[in-house]
């Protein structure tokens, strides 16, 4: 009798070595892929002053501020916490600043192309990372460098609308 306890409590801390170990790993896993979203989302967004885009405020959260297309792009990424093991949301919002203001003070929230807005503060939201958060379940799926560009450029082309309208 007492032999089988102990063989269960053996086994018992071997599995709780063996998921702690895995969740270690996929911590260090979500960090690495918050620095390489940051590094790429600052080798795209240049500051024309020369300054180091990058503002890391912990290991959970930053800010880039830059320019795209001569425009000035914020985007602030957040991890979220979540319920289920092993599962880790990333929440992104972005915006662009236009390089003039609309004629018209919008009242609320205008919707320019699919996925941005012009809000009241008359700066452009991309609202697809926000209202969705990005999961990543096992490390599958991350925000590539191609996924930022497509983000930039739809935050552009609704700049360019605003700008024509402002003209």
């Amino acid at each position: 009798m007492m032999d089988q306890f102990i063989y269960f409590l053996t086994n018992l801390f071997t599995v709780s070595i063996a998921v702690w170990a895995l969740s270690a790993y996929a911590e260090i896993w979500f960090s690495r892929s918050m620095v390489a979203l940051q590094i790429s989302i600052a080798e795209i967004l240049k500051p024309e002053s020369g300054k180091e885009p990058i503002k890391t405020f912990s290991d959970d959260y930053f800010i880039i501020n830059g320019s795209y297309k001569g425009r000035n792009v914020v985007c602030r990424f957040n991890r979220l916490s979540s319920p289920l093991p092993f599962h880790y949301n990333l929440s992104g919002h972005c915006y662009i600043a236009p390089l003039c203001k609309p004629k018209a003070q919008p009242s609320g929230t205008m919707i320019l192309t699919s996925n941005t807005r012009l809000q009241e503060d008359h700066k452009i939201y991309y609202n697809a990372t926000s209202v969705t958060s990005l999961k990543l379940f096992f490390l599958s799926k991350t925000l590539s460098r191609d996924d930022m560009l497509g983000i930039f450029e739809e935050l552009t082309h609704a700049a360019e609308i605003v700008e024509e309208d402002a003209a």
